[in-house]
């Protein structure tokens, strides 16, 4: 899916390739698994070509995985939807000597996410058959330029094959075991780095401060409100570029995001969509957005990724946060 007339330019050929994954059938010992309908976690490896291989190479995967059906698993014929998220490898870069079609990627490692919608038909009590639709996303969060990213539609057939049972795999007792808060408050500090153009070899680092207030609005649930503060030196460079000499509070950001957040137990996905409050440099617009994955290491202490981005998918940088 070219978002660009630069990308789709030199797309020439479909893009094909497999995938091969491995995992556990949860059995619902925590409250979260039985919600999700016995979820399977698991890892995978994903290959595959990107439309161009002289000019975008190939795409080699490694990540974890979220894999639900909505319906009963005892039924023949069922759907679900699947979330990846892992390090995808390409083996081909922008380079200004040897590469400089390349406008989508200025690295090699990248950052991979993929969101599946998959119908499956139970072909044997071990087997079953898979067909799909999926979004895949590849892009480095602007730690180098250029990173305009590269996103792939793809439907998809296989096979599923599990070593017992899958059913066999479920407590036949389930005890509640449910958190019962209903609010929590957070504060995370994150560090990131960026590149702002394949012109200049400069890097910077960014530092980030966030607030955050959230309401349980179901079992796995939670929406709120985010409050994000940024410390961003490349803005001294971007607002010179456009004449304007920037002072230190120039180089604060400010915005408010409203937050919801997705628990499956010690993982959770945060999607947070908001709006600047404070920007000096205003070429990205009002819209800054954040998606993300947090682990819970205790009652107290979380970590995470962000990637932050304008408008929709523009990247802006990853956040690498702590939390408390």
């Amino acid at each position: 899916m070219p978002h660009t007339t630069s990308i789709a330019y030199f797309v020439n050929d479909h893009v094909t390739g497999f995938q091969c994954n491995i995992g556990l059938i949860t059995d619902g010992k925590k409250q979260w698994q039985k919600y999700y309908n016995y979820p399977h976690m698991g890892v995978g490896f994903y290959h595959s070509g990107l439309g161009n291989d002289q000019v975008y190479g190939k795409v080699n995967a490694l990540f974890f995985y979220f894999d639900r059906m909505f319906l009963k698993n005892k039924r023949h014929i069922n759907l679900g939807n699947r979330i990846s998220f892992g390090l995808g490898y390409i083996n081909k870069r922008f380079d200004m000597v040897n590469d400089y079609y390349d406008v989508a990627i200025g690295s090699k490692l990248n950052v991979y996410i993929n969101y599946s919608l998959e119908g499956t038909v139970r072909l044997a009590p071990k087997i079953q058959m898979k067909l799909g639709l999926g979004f895949s996303h590849m892009s480095n969060g602007r730690f180098f330029e250029p990173n305009k990213g590269l996103n792939l539609v793809t439907s998809l057939v296989g096979i599923q094959y599990a070593i017992k049972e899958p059913t066999q795999y479920f407590l036949p007792e389930y005890q509640d075991n449910e958190v019962t808060e209903k609010n929590q408050v957070m504060v995370m500090g994150a560090w990131g780095q960026k590149q702002i153009s394949r012109r200049f070899s400069d890097r910077f680092s960014v530092e980030a401060l966030s607030a955050e207030y959230s309401h349980k609005v179901s079992r796995t649930g939670w929406l709120g409100l985010a409050l994000n503060t940024y410390y961003d030196p490349s803005l001294k460079k971007e607002l010179s570029l456009d004449s304007i000499t920037a002072s230190k509070s120039d180089l604060i950001r400010v915005a408010v995001n409203l937050s919801y957040e997705l628990k499956m137990g010690k993982v959770s996905y945060v999607i947070q969509p908001g709006i600047y409050l404070k920007n000096s440099y205003t070429t990205p617009g009002i819209f800054c957005n954040r998606i993300g994955i947090r682990y819970q290491i205790n009652r107290h202490l979380l970590a995470g990724i962000t990637i932050k981005a304008h408008w929709v998918a523009i990247a802006d940088f990853i956040e690498w946060g702590i939390g408390y």
